[in-house]
């Protein structure tokens, strides 16, 4: 019997934690620039999902209805304000992910002292966490911080890269270098991302390759679906 009830509550688990993984709804969005670098029809991220946004040139375009991972229409959009944007292409070889290859390749940057914005507007999930990602491998000691404004949160992005090595995505906790930031459960419909930077020790450019608001299912969807997994399960073994 004590056998039984484990397997019941390991099945539970396993249903819970695939659960989790398929109902988690993404929209990202690839900062291509001027260069016309898109990942297409292509999977690309840390969450690695498809039917990427493309955002093509520099600031004041505004992309609505952003698409989702399953190609649907949602109510979000999203812009970029800068001064004078710049486009640039860094070459990055992430083995056997040909579509983050292309997101993290192609951005938009600005030079030490200026103010970059990041806009979005419609997020239609109730909690989420924004990946913003960036990659400047000619410039080496990069440091900028993005700040969530609504939320007065600020993270560290450092890089420390010479060409041709950003081999894998690692996320920056601001005492490591990385490509990559995450902003954790944030429930704002509208939210702006702020890049800023004081040049100094570190060379003090901004610049940002693409950014995913990835949903975090709701705890009590979690609760039913591991009783729904429970129920088959034990139904199973009658």
């Amino acid at each position: 019997m004590e056998r039984l009830q484990l397997r019941v509550w390991v099945g539970v688990l396993c249903l819970a934690c695939v659960a989790s993984v398929s109902m988690a709804d993404a929209i990202s969005v690839n900062i291509e620039g001027n260069l016309g670098i898109s990942v297409g029809g292509q999977t690309a991220g840390v969450v690695s999902v498809g039917n990427w946004n493309e955002y093509a040139g520099g600031a004041g375009n505004t992309l609505s209805g952003l698409v989702d991972d399953q190609g649907v229409a949602t109510t979000a959009a999203y812009t970029m304000t800068a001064s004078n944007p710049w486009s640039t292409v860094e070459n990055p070889a992430i083995p056997g992910d040909p579509g983050s290859n292309a997101m993290m390749n192609g951005h938009n940057y600005l030079f030490p002292g200026e103010t970059l914005n990041l806009w979005v507007a419609g997020v239609p999930y109730t909690k989420y966490d924004i990946y913003v990602y960036y990659n400047s491998q000619s410039v080496v000691n990069n440091s900028q911080t993005f700040t969530l404004l609504e939320k007065s949160a600020s993270l560290l992005a450092n890089e420390n890269t010479l060409p041709g090595v950003v081999t894998a995505f690692v996320e920056c906790t601001g005492a490591n270098n990385g490509n990559y930031i995450v902003f954790r459960d944030v429930d704002l419909s509208v939210f702006t991302l702020q890049s800023t930077t004081t040049p100094g020790a570190q060379m003090g450019y901004l610049y940002v390759n693409g950014i995913q608001i990835v949903e975090v299912p709701e705890p009590a969807t979690m609760v039913l679906l591991g009783a729904g997994g429970l129920l088959t399960l034990l139904r199973r073994r009658k």
